[in-house]
């Protein structure tokens, strides 16, 4: 082992909390020592969640580390780590509504998709695209009628043009498997945005465990689908 890789190694051995959250934050570390740095927070938190709880309610914490920090939170079980959550959904800053929202889905608990709703409508898109990470997480037909909504919403639209956080609304259908998000990925096929189309297709392969690839060209496939569906719903 070289010098330098020794000292490296006594450094992370030797970390604490402190040393971990901005290790986990520093995007310019690698992903792997980054993600060993979060996964050792989250031990930590196991046992003593004050240090994350104060970073991540801190309003003059630096972004990334409380980024990092309200992500932990999402790996920590209990009615504290969850009531600072859901309270963090209320943030006057983007980011940390959008760290909460998927911290909310880390934690796996199907009844609080309800609380996530509000979020695809936020004034900021990386929220909404958070909200939608969190409920194809979460995984609950509660929340189809609203991302269908959000689907065809025109705050999602921008001179005429579809933007991009709509190919999440369509991958969280998928990711609920319902039976109610039929309509929503019919329409879907036909979307001007191609990147909706592809992610419906994809949505309806997650929702009907099979696929239409072989054999058929992408306007075949699109095809297909759209007589699938149809078929599903009448």
């Amino acid at each position: 082992m070289s010098l330098a890789s020794l000292f490296l190694w006594s450094s992370l051995a030797l970390a604490g909390p402190q040393e971990d959250l901005v290790l986990a934050s520093d995007m310019s570390q690698n992903r792997t020592q980054r993600m060993d740095a979060f996964f050792r927070l989250v031990r930590y938190t196991s046992s003593d969640l004050n240090f994350v709880l104060e970073v991540a309610q801190n309003e003059q914490a630096n972004m990334d580390q409380r980024w990092v920090a309200i992500r932990v939170l999402g790996r920590s079980e209990g009615r504290v780590a969850n009531r600072a959550l859901v309270d963090l959904l209320g943030n006057s800053q983007a980011p940390v509504r959008a760290a909460a929202m998927e911290a909310l889905g880390d934690q796996g608990d199907r009844e609080q998709a309800v609380l996530l709703l509000p979020g695809l409508s936020d004034p900021a898109i990386v929220v909404r695209v958070s909200a939608a990470i969190a409920l194809a997480e979460l995984r609950n037909p509660v929340a189809v009628d609203a991302l269908d909504k959000a689907l065809q919403d025109e705050s999602n639209y921008r001179a005429g043009q579809s933007l991009w956080v709509r190919r999440y609304y369509v991958m969280a259908l998928g990711a609920i498997g319902s039976d109610d998000a039929y309509p929503a990925l019919l329409r879907g096929l036909d979307d001007s945005d191609d990147r909706v189309v592809e992610e419906s297709m994809t949505a309806l392969e997650k929702v009907a465990g099979f696929s239409y690839a072989e054999g058929r060209d992408w306007e075949e496939q699109r095809q297909a689908w759209r007589r699938w569906a149809q078929s599903r719903i009448q």
